[in-house]
């Protein structure tokens, strides 16, 4: 299953579609090939974003642990839309030892209507939130910045 959320101008559209073995993606003509399953997507204006599987999995595995050795670089990235690497989650959030469970784009507005965030004036309009062991990270993927660590989020 692959999670796919595209964010326009505070339009935002989510959708799954039963792929099980998406590796690769195509950005205005340049293929971008994945060693892990893409399992989400997030679409805007400027970016792409895609998480992919534990790479724990690739040896076949159905159960890894939680806790990681070095998460440095780990399993969400972001492309422009030349198919340009811009960041891994590690540079923002650095080595938490885990990986990510899912992410994806949200507007500040929709942050603050579920009391996530308490003033949208001081972030950006387009967030992107994602999951890793219990916590719910806020990034400003522009600006490459942690907004916001919430732990019991699940």
């Amino acid at each position: 299953m692959v999670q796919v959320t595209i964010l326009i101008d505070d339009k935002r559209l989510h959708f799954e579609s039963k792929l099980d073995d998406l590796y690769q993606i195509s950005v205005m003509y340049h293929f971008i090939d994945f060693a892990d399953r893409i399992t989400e997507i997030s679409i805007t204006k400027d970016y792409i974003i895609v998480t992919t599987e534990d790479r724990d999995f690739r040896t076949g595995a159905t159960h890894v642990p939680i806790e990681k050795d070095d998460r440095r670089i780990n399993n969400i990235d972001a492309y422009d839309w030349e198919g340009n690497h811009l960041w891994n989650i590690g540079d923002i959030v650095g080595d938490i030892k885990m990986s990510f469970f899912g992410g994806q784009v949200v507007t500040a507005k929709q942050l603050c209507a579920y009391n996530v965030l308490e003033n949208m004036d001081e972030v950006p309009s387009v967030l992107y939130s994602c999951v890793a062991g219990g916590f719910l990270f806020i990034i400003d993927p522009i600006q490459k910045r942690l907004i916001k660590k919430i732990s019991g989020m699940r």
